[in-house]
């Protein structure tokens, strides 16, 4: 996993560049700097895309869409339609590896497509199709919460959502540290990022039981089945 190591910082910054919070079970946390406020406001955006994409909260966008009747077509926000067109190629990028479309509560893949989208923000599910962005939210509301930082003027910029890193500088890079998985006050490596993103994923730091065997949380889509630990 990645994440920001405070002791490399090159970047000093006043309390009103920065903010911290916990969004999808996970730190978030923003520096934008020269904009006060900016990095609460920046936050505050993104705990907004959360609550539109949360699956388990019965009242978010995603969640009245999942509701809504199957093989009929339903207007969404523009941001909602954003990730799935994004989910939508992704797919089709991946000849199906990576789907948000599952089939009730099996969570198996819902055939070759269980969603089809159209201009003017429409998209229809069809039988038995349940969207969950869980694979694409995190990155997802990074990049957005990043450009809201950029769009509102700021300009040393750091966006870290639990271990997805995006960043920006004007001057020095960023120094991210990646941790050591089996001595977690270790970094074993680090990366120096002007103006890119840091995304790592390891099966230490989430797992699964199922019928008494530990899985990790990738889920094969060719197989139907989560990958088990070697």
């Amino acid at each position: 996993m990645a994440h920001l190591s405070t002791i490399n910082i090159s970047h000093p910054f006043h309390e009103n560049y920065c903010a911290n919070g916990t969004l999808m079970a996970s730190r978030f946390e923003v520096i934008a700097s020269h904009v006060d406020g900016l990095a609460q406001r920046t936050l505050n955006h993104a705990q907004k895309l959360v609550n539109m994409m949360n699956f388990f909260n019965p009242d978010s966008e995603l969640s009245q869409l999942n509701k809504a009747a199957k093989n009929q077509w339903h207007p969404v926000s523009d941001t909602l339609f954003k990730v799935l067109c994004i989910a939508k190629q992704l797919q089709l990028e991946s000849k199906g590896v990576f789907r948000v479309d599952f089939e009730g509560i099996s969570k198996k893949p819902n055939g070759q497509h269980g969603f089809s989208l159209k201009k003017h923000n429409q998209v229809k599910l069809k039988t038995d199709t349940i969207l969950n962005l869980g694979g694409i939210g995190k990155g997802f509301i990074v990049d957005e919460a990043f450009e809201f930082a950029a769009q509102n003027g700021g300009q040393d910029i750091l966006i870290n959502a639990g271990g997805d890193i995006r960043a920006k500088s004007t001057s020095h890079p960023w120094k991210i540290a990646l941790l050591n998985p089996y001595k977690k006050d270790v970094a074993f490596g680090r990366i120096d990022v002007k103006n890119g993103a840091v995304v790592t994923s390891g099966t230490y730091a989430k797992t699964r039981t199922e019928n008494g065997k530990n899985h990790t949380h990738f889920f094969n889509s060719k197989t139907k089945q989560f990958i088990e630990f070697l």
